[in-house]
């Protein structure tokens, strides 16, 4: 069953979850920094997902494999791939963090050419961090270290750079190319606090919005992860809680969503024609969240095996269960699809072996959940696929294309 509440008639559903919801903050001090969104639009809520558990499913599979496995010398070889997407004629575009930032390859995997290199030219990268392709086939590159957005025509020649080094903090190394050309960032906070043995606290994240006049935009600010103190060698420091709660965004055609993952709550923005605050999604999946001392010891168990080095594995030794928060938090990643479905993660348990990804539709109402390998990282989807990168057992990166299979619509 999926209800709409609408408005002010939300207000006492809205009261639960005022501590994970977004904050619109209101900034004028700095030059160039404009207001953020007013606060507007409904609350959908699902307690089901319309089309039925695993409506959609992508089979045993991927239909194609990008990439050397590491033990033949065949396949493109990738590495530091940090975003991907696939066009509307099948090309695929790679984003690696390397001396050959950008490729185009054809519908086979097969490379074609580089569009561009490592460097500091107009039409080159380093720190390569997001791509996205505009609604006439543009594809637009973002690099942090440059802290320049490039524009690429269909056929991957250099049309336009936008130079942000005088308007983008050169710590915010993150941030999202919307279709409209906007940059969405998130900016992380300090703790704001003394930290004191057992204290916890969520330390807050800004997500800025960056015209390409250098106008800044405060969206909103979260709750953006959680931080322990801890006292060692008799000083008090604060550190991550293991499992503790994080922030999400994504964007596609104008629209971001951000999500605090305290509770099942999703607030998504319009970009166009100005920001604004259009709707919150909320969920109830039937899940227990609890984080046990199975899991736990699972957690330490796949730590141990990533190093032999004697520190790393003394620090592993100190661990407590204080330094595990209670529950999961509620999810790990969202990406859009193409077709301008959402797609969330529900927050992988240790040693899991699949990862359940909740989709919500165009309206913001949860449509279905699709089971996915445990360690794809999900780049681009569409009506008919997926791609996503994995590890391979001896660390090789490759890219892995599904065909999406949808029993309902």
């Amino acid at each position: 069953m999926t209800s709409h509440v609408r408005g002010p008639e939300a207000g006492h559903e809205m009261k639960r979850t005022a501590f994970c919801s977004i904050a619109i903050l209101c900034l004028s001090c700095n030059p160039g920094e404009q207001n953020g969104p007013e606060r507007a639009g409904e609350v959908i809520f699902s307690d089901t997902p319309f089309l039925g558990e695993e409506a959609w499913n992508v089979g045993q599979g991927p239909h194609l494999t990008i990439g050397s496995d590491g033990e033949r010398e065949s396949g493109i070889s990738l590495w530091r791939v940090r975003d991907a997407l696939r066009l509307d004629d099948g090309r695929i575009v790679v984003a690696q963090d390397n001396v050959n930032p950008l490729l185009i390859l054809d519908s086979q995997g097969e490379f074609l050419r580089g569009m561009s290199r490592e460097g500091e030219g107009p039409a080159e990268f380093r720190g390569i961090e997001s791509i996205n392709v505009l609604s006439d086939g543009t594809i637009a590159a973002w690099g942090t270290v440059n802290r320049h957005l490039v524009l690429f025509d269909t056929l991957s020649r250099h049309r336009k750079t936008f130079s942000y080094r005088a308007t983008v903090p050169e710590l915010l190394v993150s941030a999202h190319i919307s279709t409209s050309l906007n940059l969405v960032a998130p900016k992380v906070s300090g703790p704001g606090a003394q930290p004191r043995e057992g204290r916890r606290i969520e330390a807050p994240v800004q997500y800025l919005l960056f015209d390409t006049l250098g106008h800044r935009t405060v969206l909103a600010e979260v709750p953006g992860y959680s931080m322990v103190g801890r006292e060692r060698e008799g000083r008090a420091r604060w550190g991550r809680l293991l499992f503790g709660f994080i922030s999400q965004y994504a964007e596609h055609a104008g629209r971001v969503v951000i999500g605090a993952t305290m509770d099942y709550e999703i607030q998504e923005f319009n970009l166009v024609p100005s920001p604004l605050l259009v709707r919150k999604i909320r969920w109830r999946p039937e899940e227990d969240r609890s984080v046990t001392q199975a899991h736990r010891e699972e957690y330490l168990r796949l730590r141990a095996s990533t190093s032999d080095d004697p520190a790393f594995q003394r620090s592993l030794a100190q661990l407590e269960d204080d330094d595990f928060n209670e529950v999961f938090p509620t999810h790990s990643r969202m990406r859009f699809g193409r077709d301008g479905f959402l797609w969330v993660r529900r927050y992988p348990r240790p040693g899991e072996v699949h990862g359940l990804w909740y989709v919500f539709d165009p309206a913001g109402r949860w449509a279905t959940t699709v089971t996915l390998p445990a360690d794809l990282e999900l780049l681009d989807a569409g009506e008919d696929f997926l791609l996503g990168k994995i590890r391979t057992d001896l660390g090789v990166e490759q890219l892995h294309l599904y065909r999406l299979q949808k029993g309902m619509t």
